[in-house]
């Protein structure tokens, strides 16, 4: 196809840097969001840049949060980012800094694609259509607009760089293999490069024999093994690994933050099928986006959407076997380049933490802008009139970019919008938005608020009955005086995390608030079984303050519990009472007190 001055006047560059920024502009006003604060706001080494080596040693979450992630290199870029951007006001590193560098990576992985895409192709203005509507993608906000997005942003333009230069040979060849070490060390999905440019290189092998190529390949991709050694060593030690004594180093992350909790047969494969027919959903017309999948459904059995899901994967695997029985063989290439790209998060080899999330089709989507260079090619060579429906989805797709950028703003506007309307959204963004309401709770109480909070946190309970769920609806029910249901919160979460200072306060408040209220009431039995409790933690605590605190009330609660009866003028029922003291405590000062109850022989039956 012939090309205009213009195109030959190289503006398609600046053109597609415009395109990768000013959609996602908003994004440059958003605060720390959900996963920004514990990784970023909050991490310490980030504030200081001699502390940047031992981010290589360290995991991505903090290690009170452990997720089984190594992200050094995405890390350290938060750091620099402080060095040139500055600081906020809290000493973390620039919010502003962030998305900024964000959007530049936006812009190089763009610029990437379309010199990728320009080689592949046999004119530049195909190339040039499919990276525009990569740059404009809706789907690709989360990883934008959101600061630990920069893992997959930071991820996908090393990966791209070395999957471009790998195919110069010679000292490029090396380069791309450290640029792959980087991609992997950014995040664990680079790792399948090698298998994107086996791919590539078998499609492209001509009439080549099987056995010359993969002993070429073999030599071709030894420094690309020796990058992913170096990774995995890295990466197994900063996990734990150890050779004396033998620790294996997890490939996955921790059970509680797996999507699938042992699943049943076949749930996974029903399931990821289905997650990949709404995928390709999104890929085509991303509508109806969501930063959480976590309620997406999980398969029991087959169902028309699975059913249909499955029904396009075959056509589209079957339309790219024909094409390349036929020597066109790039649709078969971008087909294997999604899904060997989309593979490491599928669950089909290991567990992952998602089913779907959008930030993770940053580096995938790129098969989508191959696959729409082919198209824009084949059409624009019958009638260049059929450039008009490409052109009209970049502009609809930068609009959805930046109206869907503007509500990544603040954690806030974000769940509101996800729990409101959210297609699969489930207990994370129920959680989340429940974590604003209570800060929000923390500066003005409203109890129309505090009854929404607690609903919320009830329905995320339900759905994911994990400790931090437990620990917001003990901590809401509280707040709303359902003590004895806070109690029961409480409690559980002392015997699953025994350790928990926090969660043991709130234990000992509400067990302190309802001996008040039992006291009041005059339930002497209750307020004994209660302070009893009190009493336990706080000895299994091994804290001396707590015990003198508790201590003294048990007795005291003892003292009135057995007082009631003698008082009531049952001395059968005062007899048992201490008795009962007496087996719990054998040498309890109270029962000197009350030792002539204890010697006076009860009356037998029938006397």
């Amino acid at each position: 196809m012939p090309e205009s001055s213009f195109l030959r006047r190289g503006w398609m560059p600046l053109l597609l840097i415009a395109l990768a920024v000013l959609p996602f502009w908003p994004s440059l006003a958003g605060d720390f969001i959900e996963d920004d604060r514990p990784i970023i706001r909050d991490r310490a080494e980030l504030r200081d840049p001699s502390a940047i080596p031992s981010l290589f040693s360290q995991t991505y979450w903090p290690r009170e949060l452990p997720g089984g992630l190594y992200r050094p290199l995405t890390m350290t870029s938060y750091a620099l980012d402080r060095v040139v951007w500055g600081a906020d006001a809290t000493g973390a590193p620039s919010r502003v800094g962030i998305h900024a560098s964000n959007l530049i990576l936006n812009a190089l992985a763009v610029l990437l694609l379309f010199g990728i895409l320009r080689e592949r192709c046999r004119d530049r203005l195909s190339a040039f259509v499919a990276a525009a509507l990569f740059a404009v993608h809706p789907v690709h906000v989360e990883a934008v607009s959101h600061m630990v997005g920069r893992a997959d942003l930071l991820m996908a333009v090393s990966f791209l760089a070395a999957f471009a230069l790998h195919s110069r040979g010679g000292a490029a060849r090396i380069a791309a293999a450290g640029l792959y070490a980087l991609a992997c060390l950014s995040k664990e999905m680079a790792v399948v490069l090698p298998g994107v440019l086996l791919a590539r290189a078998w499609l492209d092998r001509g009439d080549q024999r099987a056995s010359a190529f993969l002993r070429r390949q073999a030599l071709e991709l030894a420094p690309q093994a020796l990058a992913l050694a170096i990774f995995l060593a890295l990466r197994g030690v900063a996990l734990g690994a150890s050779a004396n004594p033998p620790v294996a180093f997890a490939l996955r992350a921790a059970p509680q933050y797996l999507a699938f909790q042992d699943p049943a047969p076949f749930e996974v494969g029903l399931t990821m099928i289905h997650a990949l027919g709404e995928i390709l959903r999104l890929l085509v017309a991303p509508f109806a986006l969501s930063a959480d999948y976590s309620g997406f459904p999980h398969a029991k059995g087959l169902s028309a959407a699975i059913a249909l899901s499955a029904v396009l994967i075959a056509a589209l695997v079957f339309a790219a076997a024909r094409a390349a029985r036929r020597g066109r063989r790039e649709p078969a290439f971008w087909l294997l380049f999604f899904a060997l790209t989309w593979l490491p998060v599928s669950n089909l080899l290991f567990p992952s933490g998602v089913v779907l999330a959008e930030r993770t089709l940053y580096l995938p989507s790129v098969a989508l802008a191959g696959l729409v260079a082919l198209a824009v090619e084949r059409a624009a060579s019958w009638d260049r009139r059929s450039l008009v429906l490409p052109a009209a989805a970049i502009a609809v797709f930068a609009a959805l970019s930046n109206a869907r950028a503007g509500v990544w703003r603040d954690s806030r506007t974000l769940f509101e919008e996800t729990v409101a309307t959210g297609r699969h959204s489930g207990h994370i963004a129920k959680t989340g938005l429940v974590s604003e309401l209570i800060l929000e709770l923390g500066r003005e109480s409203d109890p129309a608020t505090l009854l929404r909070s607690l609903a919320l946190a009830r329905a995320s309970l339900d759905e994911r009955p994990t400790t931090s769920n437990l620990r917001q609806v003990a901590r809401l029910e509280e707040a709303s005086g359902e003590l004895d249901s806070a109690l029961e919160r409480r409690v559980s979460l002392y015997h699953f995390v025994p350790s928990d200072l926090e969660n043991r306060e709130a234990l000992l408040r509400v067990l302190d608030r309802l001996v008040a209220q039992r006291a009041a009431a005059n339930d002497s039995y209750q307020v004994l079984s209660l302070t009893g409790t009190g009493f336990l933690v706080a000895k299994r605590s091994g804290d001396p303050q707590l015990l003198q605190a508790w201590g003294p009330r048990l007795d005291r609660a003892h003292q009135d519990y057995i007082d009631e009866a003698i008082a009531s003028g049952d001395p059968d029922e005062a007899r048992r009472r201490v008795e009962s003291l007496a087996r719990t405590f054998p040498n309890h000062p109270l029962l000197e007190r009350y030792r002539e109850l204890r010697s006076v022989t009860p009356p037998r039956a029938g006397d």
